[in-house]
């Protein structure tokens, strides 16, 4: 079994949020291609709450669209933090938000 150190990048935003006619969590994830990221998946949450303290829940009669979504992205730090920096100044420049975190992680590989 081996190990190779990478890094997560965690961004969480809400499922509603849009860049132009895309999702943002598409349109991040296309960028994470095109940018030669390593790899990356979208999670849609079923409740969550933020700075704001109001909930967000996936009820049955809820139609609400507005749950939280988490990208996780993998591959090397200094990698991330340019793709980190490319995203944010997409966000700030569109007046959109969102939470960012990076953890090291030891990824297991079965090669």
């Amino acid at each position: 079994m081996a190990f190779i150190q990478k890094s997560l990048l965690s961004i969480y935003i809400n499922e509603n949020s849009k860049i132009d006619s895309n999702s943002l969590y598409e349109f991040i994830l296309h960028k994470a291609v095109e940018n030669g990221i390593d790899g990356g998946s979208v999670f849609r949450g079923i409740m969550s709450y933020g700075k704001g303290h109001k909930i967000h829940s996936a009820k049955l009669l809820q139609l609400s669209m507005d749950l939280p979504v988490k990208i996780e992205l993998v591959d090397y730090r200094d990698k991330l933090i340019k793709f980190y920096e490319l995203i944010n100044a997409n966000l700030v420049t569109r007046n959109l938000s969102a939470l960012f975190s990076i953890t090291d992680i030891d990824v297991l590989t079965n090669g």
